[in-house]
């Protein structure tokens, strides 16, 4: 299935706790759409974690879905998520700030993702750290 980057709009999200997450720390940008920086906690019966990554938010409006990345390969590399569709977790906005999303992986079983925003604005990667990332030699 191919994503028509056209469907993909900085538009008001359709979560109800993404909306009040987002608006509690204005963390949409006009032009950037949701990018921020976080400390992220992910609890499991057996696990904690504790991570700082960039967080991107998008809404696909024709699917009436956000979807929440983590850009931190080390999420992946632990055997969790990275992106998470408003659909398939559960989604709490909690009254310390905080963005919670619960859900299954089939390595850890039950998790709780929380998402701390610390910054309101992601950072650019340099050329030298893109070129990196896709191991291409100059």
């Amino acid at each position: 299935m191919s994503l028509n980057i056209s469907n993909i709009h900085y538009v008001k999200q359709i979560s109800n706790p993404i909306t009040d997450f987002i608006g509690e720390f204005n963390l949409e940008h006009p032009i950037k759409g949701v990018c921020f920086e976080a400390k992220l906690f992910v609890f499991t019966d057996k696990k904690t974690i504790e991570l700082q990554s960039e967080v991107h938010i998008i809404t696909i409006e024709a699917k009436a879905l956000d979807i929440i990345y983590i850009l931190n390969a080390a999420l992946a590399l632990k055997g969790f998520p990275d992106m998470f569709e408003s659909t398939q977790v559960e989604v709490i906005f909690n009254q310390k700030g905080r963005l919670m999303l619960k859900g299954n992986s089939p390595r850890h079983g039950n998790y709780i993702l929380l998402i701390q925003p610390d910054g309101k604005d992601c950072i650019a990667p340099s050329e030298a750290e893109m070129r990196t990332e896709i191991n291409v030699n100059n």
